[in-house]
């Protein structure tokens, strides 16, 4: 049977939509970060940081799905994915991964289950290193990632919620995003088809044939050969 994924084309040129959603975002954290008391600096919150997991949380679904529904995936282990899903969702909560408005409504747990389920190198294993802490940021507390868990209570009351768009949600958050760019890229490039080879304009993405660079401000440089 038909199941959605996207296209070739499709997926660059989201990808690269969410490699300069993350340099924006970067950005923005840096010069935040300017204003920013030493002591307590985990739980300083603003307006500014609000508005940065405003944007960055809606790229890492995005990142999140175009993995899962990505032009390689394999159908059938989409298709037993979904009557796994759907047995655990019941009878008025199911997903139809033939629509593309239906993955719209995959939550970040259920993502991350079926990456794990397939993949040796697991997301929630992931992590990297930020000011001396190491950051694990698709590792799941119950449902979710616990700052994942956290921005969803902004995303029901901003005003209570403002105090958990603070410095430790939005560098994981920023983390959690920059480590899907990679991914996703490492995942074009190791197998690369035909739409690949004939174009070369990844927007701010480089090294097509070379180990993939993506420069952060932030955390180390990955690179995936």
């Amino acid at each position: 049977m038909f199941m959605f994924k996207y296209s070739e084309k499709d997926y660059s040129e989201r990808l690269g939509f969410l490699v300069n959603t993350y340099y924006q975002a970067e950005a923005e954290f840096i010069r935040v970060m300017e204003y920013i008391p030493l002591n307590n600096v985990w739980k300083t919150f603003s307006y500014k940081l609000l508005f940065l997991l405003s944007t960055t949380i809606p790229a890492i679904e995005e990142g999140l799905r175009l993995l899962m529904f990505s032009p390689y995936s394999n159908d059938s282990q989409l298709k037993d994915f979904e009557r796994q899903i759907n047995e655990k969702r019941g009878e008025n909560k199911r997903l139809d991964f033939n629509n593309v408005n239906s993955i719209n409504f995959l939550n970040m747990r259920e993502v991350l289950e079926y990456h794990n389920k397939i993949s040796n190198e697991k997301l929630s294993n992931e992590d990297i290193s930020f000011a001396n802490k190491i950051l694990t940021p698709f590792k799941v507390r119950k449902y979710a990632p616990a700052w994942y868990e956290d921005i969803g209570s902004i995303k029901h009351s901003m005003f209570e919620g403002l105090e958990l768009a603070n410095i430790e949600n939005s560098i994981n958050a920023l983390s959690a995003l920059y480590l899907l760019c990679a991914i996703l890229r490492r995942e074009m490039e190791v197998k690369k088809g035909s739409w690949f080879a004939s174009n070369k304009e990844y927007v701010t993405i480089v090294g097509q044939g070379e180990p993939f660079i993506i420069r952060s401000k932030l955390f180390p440089t990955i690179m995936y050969k």
